[in-house]
């Protein structure tokens, strides 16, 4: 019997909603054995194996099946990994930057480097940059005073040195670098702390047949009761999956957003949702009316 005559024979059913990239999906609670927090630093500590093929759950090697690349669906994480790989030549770039002024207040030499904070590759990234997590989102918003000050000090230090004021240029140089220019240092060394901490993807625990699958999604957004008239026929497909039901949910606000629900057994589930993120489901958006697809768990196993 599928899930949608399953649903009808009961007053409601228990699902586990999760993402994965920009796709919301469903599974029969009773399918999912535990829900594990990965992330924030815990894979050092026994979690997904330096060969990325197992997982550690309860002293066991778990099969490890992320669903990213099977469901063409980037994590929404993936954001830091591009920050973590670009923000270290972003910091040298301000050290560079300090170098040259000083080697053109010195040597009375022109000064090329972009003089808006706007116009260097971190400003023009910065300014465009709008993060769904709101403590990245936080400490970034720290940068704008000293990252637009370093860049004010080459027109205010250049004219200063042309009117004749050379040393009092280049001692308020040497202020700042030791004060301003260590606050920027300061905020991108702390932002790259923090990224790692960032990535929380989760594990949902399978286990079929006394077999266990470990599947790697972007998070887990609910684990909740569904009403049988709230569950919809199947129809169509989505990429390689064949859902068994639709599910129209209405989203509370705040919801998704909650840390320690329930797991099934009466465990507690980590996977706390990144704050900020929008979950969007291709096809539809997680919001009021939103039909989520019903999967089942064999068929997500099945992905390769």
């Amino acid at each position: 019997m599928n899930l949608v005559g399953e649903a009808a024979m009961a007053a409601e059913v228990q699902l586990v909603i999760f993402q994965v990239g920009n796709r919301v999906m469903a599974l029969a609670l009773e399918e999912v054995e535990h829900i594990l927090q990965l992330g924030g630093g815990r894979e050092a500590e026994g979690g997904i194996s330096v060969d990325g093929g197992v997982i550690l759950f309860r002293d066991e090697a778990v099969p490890w099946r992320p669903l990213w690349e099977p469901l063409a669906a980037p994590s929404i994480y993936r954001e830091f990994d591009e920050l973590a790989q670009t923000l270290p030549q972003r910091r040298q770039d301000h050290i560079d930057w300090m170098a040259a002024l000083e080697h053109s207040l010195v040597n009375d030499q022109p000064f090329a480097k972009a003089r808006s904070p706007y116009e260097c590759a971190f400003g023009k990234w910065f300014y465009a940059f709008r993060s769904q997590d709101r403590r990245l989102a936080l400490l970034l918003s720290q940068f704008e005073y000293p990252h637009a000050r370093i860049h004010g000090l080459a027109d205010r230090l250049l004219a200063r040195a042309e009117a004749g004021e050379r040393a009092a240029a280049l001692a308020e140089f040497h202020s700042e670098k030791e004060s301003t220019l260590a606050q920027l240092l300061s905020l991108f060394d702390q932002v790259l702390v923090m990224l790692p901490t960032l990535k929380r993807p989760v594990a949902l625990i399978l286990n079929q047949g006394g077999q266990r699958l470990a599947l790697g999604v972007d998070r887990v957004l609910d684990i909740c009761a569904v009403g049988a008239e709230e569950v919809r026929p199947a129809r169509g497909s989505l990429g390689p999956l064949s859902p068994r039901g639709f599910v129209a949910r209405h989203r509370e606000e705040g919801e998704g957003e909650r840390q320690g629900q329930s797991s099934p057994g009466g465990r507690r589930d980590q996977g706390d949702a990144a704050p900020g993120h929008k979950a969007h489901d291709q096809g539809s958006s997680h919001g009021d009316g939103a039909l989520i697809p019903l999967l089942g768990a064999a068929q997500l196993a099945a992905l390769s």
